[in-house]
């Protein structure tokens, strides 16, 4: 909203989905962190310890989800080495 009408925009965190790469607030989105075991956990308080992403929860997003889910994997297991 243009500052001229006295409106501030809401300023809150905005994440990226990683199915659809579209933007949403971090609250509308569900985010999910590997374990140590490399199992997918989903994180609905959103504080579980490493790396999380975020999924919005589209049709097309979980037909992603698999994919997703093996490409940290793989990440995961090359940073390790």
């Amino acid at each position: 909203m243009p500052e001229m009408y006295g409106l501030v925009p809401e300023r809150r965190p905005v994440r990226m989905c990683l199915g659809c790469r579209k933007r949403f607030f971090k609250a509308d989105l569900a985010r999910h962190t590997l374990d140590a075991e490399n199992n997918l956990k989903e994180d609905p308080e959103q504080i579980r310890p490493g790396r999380g992403f975020y999924m919005c929860g589209g049709e097309e997003c979980r037909a992603k989800m698999q994919s997703v889910v093996l490409r940290a994997v793989k990440g995961r297991q090359r940073h390790e080495r």
